[in-house]
């Protein structure tokens, strides 16, 4: 019923539900809850043991033991020891170890009766570290001042301690805690002299030492009025002490560089914004310990160009500086190197000063206006001897062009420009080479003649008053009258014209023609540009650009193209056999045979006149007029002048004497005429002559003599011929045509045969035969088999057609030929033979396959010994090819051919869904007549499984 008071109550026990109990000896103690209400010490010190008293209600109960256990914030046991109850009763002692330092745990007292402990209320107790002094600030303490000093170390809040100045006279004063554990705030008495006092933490065994001094004064800073770029500024006053003083102007510090006690220097003004500014010093460690003045800052002076950067050693150059902030705060002066000249200021902006005469060389230059208060700029000045030009090569040039420069006085270390015109501003970098050498590149923006002269890098003339001059050339516009090409060997002159306005000035210069890279040398005269093809370079394409170049610069502002082609190659030539009498245009065909001007050709050694045929894109030679002797042939090399250079064509080109006619005979023809007798002279069996009837029909000559040839008739064309007066000509080389000067005429009197179709046919007759020819319309017309005679059925003035008759033939009989002749009113002198086979060998005539599918492609075999005789019997009378042709019933087969002209093969046709025996024809000229084989040919259905029955078998 009370939570913080222990009853102990007697055990009894009934064994008759409650009407007799039993006594025992024991007894049960319920414990109350136990409370903490005080501990004797809030704190412990790491690592040290502290006895401690925890009073408090329940905290010991007799007959059960009491813990006293130390948890972090997180709930974990970080400490547990027993406790021994005080003798009062009222609390317990317990013996406390702190772990770690700086921590906040809670006290916890825990009654255990050996079943389930009971624990107290949390009390909080603070770990710390040993108290300590590390150090105090500040050192210094100012004569008749009190000051606070302030001591850091190991203090925590719960604890109170005291401060003792041991001084002169000693002084205890309370320590006021600052915000955290680590400092203590002591307030020292007001000392009335300088003296070295030490401060004591009471408890503590540290002690501090402290100074007190006289206060630090300031009496005047020199100068008072100063450039805020100011490296540093002197300070006058008293108590200044060496090494621990600070100078502060707008917030910036800096060591005050003591110079003795009166008299220091502070460096922190550079920095500072231009304005009037307090300047502090104070002390380092003492900060308390300061006084102030003001000073006025103007801004600081800001160069931005000093031009010019050079000039020649004898001095008098005038320096003009460009800058901000210019204003005179004492001498102002030019530093160049140890040499000091005066500088005049002419506004906020612009100073000038006069360079002094000084040793060649890079001097560095700095300017001052606070009389070296402030030394200001960073620059460099070049002083230079004085360059003396000799000559400039080369004189006519363009832009670009490098000149090169000789006299004396250049200097690898001095930087140089090339100054061209008359102020034009057109400037460029020169390269030393040595101490009389150098070059430069032509820059000008105006073209004709112009001054040069050498300059420093800031444009400065160090070459003299007297400029040296050259031409400045314009580009020109390079262009050509013909096509630009050439042969890969090279060497060969092409011309390129150029409009210039001083030609007479490139006659003498360096000019070039550019091939792609490469450069060859050229020559000028007046507006021509005359130069040599370089060979073509492998691998590299054959259309390169041509340029124009002067002094191994770009020389022309438009580019040309030249294409480099094959060496010119002849392949043939036509014709090549002419007349000794000349005139003959013999045409060359060949490989890049493209003149660029004159063409001249030579047979042998007798030059003549050759011209390019665009029609034929070739060249065109006309032959010369050569003595000759009666009979003979000459065969001469032809040569080609092309580009420049003779090429040998490797052909020749054969001269005979002139062809004439004189007579032909017969001057009238038909086509019993074979061919006619032509008398004249010329005629060689060396020398091929052709015969042309009508500009149309050819034959070749028969040379009979060197004055008879005999020319067949072109028969293939008498039907178109007929009734016409026919021109006659001979020719050696169908270019050249010797015309006779008696026409032909030719005769249709005589009807003729030339040929028929088929040539063969089966001996039971009926073979329906072409004749083909020339014949008339309204003759009565039979055609002989042999002796057989047939009618004959007109079809055309050149066709008609007959039926071959029957002809017995033996049994054992295979083969007969008959001739086949028209006739009229009388018989044609022509006639063609016409073959009779015998069919009697069909009764012996075997066949393989005899059978096959609907679907059509069976190969078929058909042979026998009777078939053989009646091939090679066709073959060795008349030559005749054999065209076979099988049928299957009435579809022909596919792919009939004669096989090893012994049997014949085919590929059977398809038949619909029929699967009947079908009779075998066989044709042996085209399909004109079939005769049976007295053969069969069974269809079927081509085979399928849709099924095996069993699927499964013993084994």
């Amino acid at each position: 019923e009370n939570d913080f008071t222990s009853t102990v109550y007697l055990i009894s026990y009934s064994l008759n539900a409650g009407v007799d109990w039993c006594e025992t000896a024991l007894s049960f103690v319920t414990l109350s809850s136990p409370l903490i209400e005080s501990l004797s010490h809030e704190h412990g010190i790491v690592n040290n043991e502290l006895s401690a008293m925890v009073l408090g209600k329940n905290l010991a109960v007799g007959g059960s033991l009491s813990f006293c256990q130390l948890i972090d914030q997180d709930g974990v046991e970080a400490m547990k020891r027993s406790a021994t109850p005080l003798d009062d009763g009222s609390g317990i002692a317990c013996k406390i170890t702190c772990p770690s330092a700086t921590t906040l745990y809670h006290v916890i007292v825990s009654v255990e009766n050996g079943v389930t402990p009971v624990s107290s209320s949390q009390h909080p107790f603070w770990c710390i570290p040993e108290p300590a002094i590390h150090y105090a600030y500040p050192k210094f303490i100012a004569v008749g001042e009190s000051t606070p000093i302030v001591v850091y170390g190991n203090f925590h809040p719960g604890i109170i301690f005291e401060c003792r100045f041991e001084g002169r006279i000693p002084s205890v004063t309370p320590a006021r805690h600052m915000i955290d554990s680590s400092s203590l705030e002591c307030i020292s008495p007001a000392y009335s002299s300088p003296q070295s006092i030490s401060l004591e933490i009471i408890g503590l065994v540290e002690t501090v030492l402290l100074n007190v001094i006289d206060p630090v004064r300031v009496e005047a800073t020199i100068p008072a009025v100063i450039f805020s770029g100011s490296d540093s500024i002197i300070i006058k006053g008293n108590n200044f002490i060496p090494g621990g003083m600070i100078c502060s102007v707008q917030g910036k510090e800096t060591v005050l560089e003591v110079i003795n006690g009166t008299h220091a220097v502070c460096k922190s003004v550079a920095e500072a914004k231009p304005s009037s500014v307090a300047l502090d010093i104070f002390f380092k460690d003492a900060r308390q310990i300061s006084d102030v003045t003001n000073i006025t800052l103007y801004p600081t002076p800001l160069i931005e160009t000093v031009s010019p950067t050079s000039g020649l050693v004898y001095g008098g150059t005038t320096l003009v500086v460009k800058g901000r902030n210019f204003r005179k705060l004492g001498r102002s002066f030019c530093a160049f190197g140890d040499i000091v000249v005066e500088a005049n200021i002419h506004s906020s902006i612009h100073l000038s000063c006069v360079t002094p005469e000084i040793a060649a060389g890079n001097v560095p230059v700095k300017f001052s206006l606070d009389n070296g208060m402030t030394m200001i700029g960073n620059q460099s000045f070049s002083f230079v001897q004085p360059i003396v030009l000799h000559s400039v090569s080369p004189k006519t040039a363009v832009n670009g062009t490098d000149l090169f420069l000789t006299g004396k006085g250049f200097r690898r270390n001095v930087t140089i420009k090339c100054s061209f015109g008359n102020g034009h501003g057109d400037f460029s970098l020169a390269k030393v080479v040595s101490s009389t050498r150098a070059s430069c590149p032509v820059v000008a923006r105006t073209f004709g003649y112009i001054g040069l002269s050498v300059v420093t890098s800031d444009n400065m003339r160090i070459s003299g008053a007297k400029a040296a001059e050259i031409y400045n050339h314009p580009l020109v516009a390079v262009t050509a009258n013909k096509t630009l090409f050439g042969s890969d060997a090279g060497g060969q002159e092409i011309e390129l014209l150029i409009s210039s306005e001083a030609d007479e000035l490139l006659e003498h210069s360096a000019i070039g023609c550019l091939f792609g890279h490469r450069s060859v040398p050229a020559t000028v005269t007046r507006s021509v540009v005359k130069c040599m093809t370089p060979p073509w370079e492998p691998q590299t394409p054959r259309n390169v650009t041509l340029t124009v170049n002067l002094n191994g610069m770009e020389f022309s502002k438009n580019v040309l193209n030249f294409e480099y082609i094959e060496a010119p190659r002849v392949t043939k030539i036509h014709p090549v056999y002419v007349s000794t009498s000349g005139g003959t245009h013999v045409v060359v065909s060949g490989v890049n045979l493209l003149p660029m001007g004159r063409v001249s050709c030579r047979f042998g050694n007798h030059q003549t006149y050759g011209y390019f045929d665009s029609t034929l894109i070739s060249v065109a030679c006309l032959t010369p007029s050569i003595d000759q002797r009666e009979g003979e042939i000459y065969a001469y090399p032809l040569f080609l002048f092309l580009n420049g250079i003779w090429i040998d064509s490797e052909q020749k080109v054969y001269f005979h004497e002139p062809i004439h006619i004189e007579s032909l005979a017969p001057r009238v023809i038909s086509h019993s005429v074979e061919s006619i007798l032509v008398h004249g002279s010329g005629f060689s069996a060396v020398v091929p002559i052709h015969c042309q009837f009508n500009h149309s029909s050819w034959s070749t000559a028969v040379i009979i003599s060197n004055k008879t040839a005999k020319c067949p008739l072109p028969m293939d064309k008498a039907t178109e011929l007929i009734g016409e007066e026919l021109s006659f000509s001979l020719t050696t080389n169908k270019v050249d045509f010797i015309k006779s000067p008696y026409p032909l005429r030719y005769s249709n009197d005589d009807m003729y045969l030339t040929h028929i179709n088929p040539k063969i046919g089966p001996s039971f007759g009926g073979t329906r035969t072409d004749v083909y020819g020339y014949f008339k319309k309204n003759a009565k017309m039979k055609c002989m088999f042999g002796d057989k005679t047939t009618r004959a059925i007109y079809l055309s003035n050149n066709h008609i057609q007959c039926i071959s008759s029957p002809i017995f033939m033996e049994e054992s009989g295979r083969v007969m030929i008959v001739n086949v002749s028209v006739s009229g009113s009388h018989f044609l002198q022509q006639s063609a033979g016409f073959i009779y086979y015998s069919t009697h060998f069909s009764n012996d005539m075997e066949i393989s396959t005899t059978h096959g599918v609907t679907s059509g492609g069976t190969m078929v075999t058909i042979g026998g010994k009777h078939l053989t005789d009646v091939l090679d019997g066709i073959k060795n009378i008349g030559n005749v090819a054999v065209t076979p042709v099988v049928k299957f019933g009435t579809n022909l087969a596919s792919n009939s051919r004669v096989l090893d002209s012994n049997s014949i093969v085919c590929n059977a046709p398809s038949r619909d869904g029929d699967f009947s025996s079908v009779p075998i024809y066989l044709s042996l000229n085209g399909g004109v007549d079939f005769f049976p084989l007295n053969r069969q040919f069974h269809y079927y259905e081509k085979p399928s499984i849709t099924k095996i029955v069993p699927l499964a078998i013993e084994a």
